[in-house]
């Protein structure tokens, strides 16, 4: 039995061997090889090629500047010119004005494709669809957690209400800091608001007790202690100041002195000098000298009066604080002598009032100072209140947290409330996950909507975006070419050797755009033909290479007119032939060719495809996990083609660097085929 069993394992094992090896050489068949490249930074070529007819009697197109006004016009139809004659001039203020409304067109249009550049299209749904898809994601964990939970539910709990309480007692712990640092905050607004009240009473303070250490001076009857306490109330009167305050007081005594012994002098000098019997002589010198003496006299005295009295003034506003303090310690030393049981209170008071009026102690000052305190005192109790409940609820918790697990060491714990909020969380999760389900159908709904709404869009901005640059570059232009104008005075020269044979200009006219300007130079032009689409990129003054029959070498000449399409779309456009041998109604072939901007993101023509709804898009391949390992299918992205030439096609879509774009295949591709890429790639 043990022998026929091997033998089928084995067989199995071969079975499943050669059906691999079957299963991948039909893979290898049967899937499509594809080529790959990337987006690339690149520009796109644009050429037109054909055969022209050779016509007599060429004409020079003069390049007129729409909207500018003729100043001057030199030469008239049928004049003829050299190579650098003066032509026409245009008005100069008018050229500058008609350049500065350009630049203002120019600006705005700039500002405008800044704007379409960045992009108002509607969204494509995708945000919402993974935002969707991860909300019904997170509710299916939540309620495998949910189930798993419930399940062992005694487990759980523990570990949950472990987490609970290191989160309390953290809390708990951070509680008691915060409470600790807003106290300190509140008892220091208390501790500033106390001591500003102490430094506000201080120097009454001081005063009630020089007045009480002068008192009992008095009482005891000690005359030297007396004149101290005495010294060391006038001392606080002058704030620290009161021998300063002496000194001047004695300096001001001797100014009095002074001046008092100099006015005594001048006057003993003067009625030693003065002989009043002179006013009385018969000669006029006499008396008129005795006049002089006599105002002389006044003059000194009246100076030495004032000097006299400014000095008195002087001392008196030194003493008149003095006379007043000692006048009411006088009052008070002798209240306290005489034991007068109402007088001293009264000479007490009248002496503090003069004390605290010199010291500028308002009572207003005292009050706000007192109230300060108190209501810092109200916060802080109430902080305190406040905090001190925070703190008891968080350890109330933290206690309760703390029994519950000491219990469900013990064994003792009942878990019939715990029960309950699982099986609570399993029915909240199952609901959330159904409302994830149904946000998720409602947004896969919608998504098809939003996705064609964007692709419309985003070929609209694409065109409007290559309709607007083409504007800028044709504005460009025109600025360019007035510049050149005003730098050249207004003045428009002959390019060429020929007589005028076309002009529709008018002295003092504004260029519409419908005049001509003919110059003909009795040589031969090229007469070309081609498709509206295929000129659309060639402007007048374009570089074109035309083939002569009898040579290998080609000539190189410029556009000179380019017509307007005819009925079938074709557009006729020239070129001035080089001097050579030609004949009327000969065929020379041409070619234009002309490179545009560069482009952010290019891609082989090949990989571009249309579907079904005009829609354009690209394929790209993408790896997936499978039963059998990792697979390469194809996956489709809307593009917007923004230009093409030949070989590139210039997009825009969301692609990076590093995505691979089918270009070829060996067989019919569509979405989801399984593909197999080069190995050359």
């Amino acid at each position: 039995m043990e022998r026929k069993l091997k033998k089928l394992i084995i067989g199995f094992f071969i079975a499943m061997l050669t059906f691999t090896i079957v299963s991948r050489t039909a893979d290898s068949v049967m899937v499509a090889r594809v080529s790959v490249d990337s987006i690339k930074r690149n520009s796109l070529s644009y050429e037109v090629s054909g055969t022209g007819t050779v016509k007599g009697n060429s004409g020079k197109y003069i390049l007129l500047q729409n909207g500018c006004r003729i100043a001057k016009l030199p030469k008239k139809p049928g004049d003829t010119v050299k190579k650098g004659d003066v032509l026409f001039i245009y008005d100069l203020p008018n050229l500058k004005d008609q350049r500065e409304t350009l630049n203002g067109e120019l600006k705005k249009m700039q500002l405008q494709y800044e704007k379409a550049g960045l992009g108002t299209v509607s969204d494509d749904g995708n945000l919402d669809l993974e935002t969707a898809l991860l909300q019904e994601s997170n509710a299916l964990d939540d309620l495998k957690e949910a189930k798993a939970s419930l399940k062992d539910i005694q487990k759980t709990a523990k570990k949950k209400k472990k987490e609970e309480y290191n989160t309390a007692f953290e809390e708990l712990t951070d509680l008691k800091s915060q409470k600790e640092t807003a106290l300190k905050t509140f008892q220091r607004a208390l501790n500033d608001s106390t001591e500003s009240l102490t430094e506000l009473e201080e120097p009454e303070q001081t005063l009630k007790g020089l007045l009480k250490d002068y008192k009992e001076a008095v009482i005891s009857r000690q005359e030297e202690a007396i004149t101290a306490r005495s010294n060391y109330i006038f001392d606080f009167y002058y704030t620290k100041k009161y021998t300063e305050h002496k000194k001047d007081v004695k300096n001001a005594e001797t100014s009095l002195n002074r001046a008092k012994e100099d006015l005594a002098d001048t006057i003993r000098k003067w009625n030693e000098a003065i002989n009043d019997w002179e006013r009385y002589s018969d000669d006029p010198a006499t008396r008129k000298a005795y006049e002089q003496q006599i105002a002389s006299r006044n003059s000194e005295v009246k100076s030495g009066n004032r000097a006299v009295e400014d000095a008195q003034n002087k001392l008196d506003e030194l003493t008149e604080e003095d006379v007043k303090l000692n006048t009411a310690l006088k009052a008070y030393r002798s209240d306290i002598e005489s034991n007068s049981a109402a007088s001293p209170t009264l000479s007490y008071q009248q002496f503090y009032q003069l004390v605290l009026q010199k010291l500028d102690i308002k009572e207003e000052t005292l009050n706000t100072a007192k109230t300060k305190i108190e209501r810092a005192k109200e916060d802080l109790g109430d902080q305190e209140k406040e905090w001190n409940e925070k703190v008891a609820k968080a350890q109330k918790k933290t206690d309760l947290l703390n029994s519950d697990l000491k219990a469900m060491e013990t064994g003792t714990y009942d878990y019939g409330n715990d029960q309950k909020e699982g099986e609570k969380a399993v029915e909240a999760a199952g609901r959330a996950l159904k409302a994830a389900r149904l946000s998720l159908d409602k947004v896969k709904d919608g998504n098809e909507v939003k996705q064609e709404t964007k692709q419309k869009e985003e070929k609209g901005e694409a065109l409007d975006l290559s309709a607007l640059r083409l504007d800028i570059d044709k504005k460009e232009e025109e600025i360019h070419n007035i510049t050149e104008i005003i730098n050249n005075k207004g003045r428009v020269t002959s390019p060429v050797n020929g007589v005028i044979s076309q002009s529709s200009l008018n002295y003092g006219m504004l260029v519409t755009g419908s005049e001509k300007f003919i110059i003909s130079t009795g040589g031969y032009e090229l007469s070309m033909t081609a498709s509206e689409k295929e000129i659309k990129y060639f402007v007048s003054g374009d570089e074109v290479k035309i083939k002569p029959y009898n040579s290998n070498k080609s000539l190189t000449s410029k556009l000179e007119s380019i017509g307007l399409p005819d009925s079938n779309g074709r557009v006729t456009f020239t070129a001035l032939l080089p001097k050579g041998n030609y004949k009327e109604g000969d065929s020379l072939g041409y070619q234009l060719s002309k490179t545009s901007e560069e482009f952010a993101e290019c891609i082989p023509i090949g990989a571009i495809r249309q579907g079904s709804d005009n829609s354009t898009y690209v394929l790209l391949v993408k790896e997936k996990d499978s039963v059998l390992g990792k697979e390469t299918e194809a996956f489709k992205l809307n593009v917007t083609v923004l230009d093409k030439d030949k070989k590139t096609a210039a997009i825009e879509g969301s692609l990076s660097e590093k995505d691979s774009v089918i270009t070829d295949s060996n067989k019919f591709v569509e979405e989801g085929d399984r593909v197999r890429v080069n190995e050359t790639e």
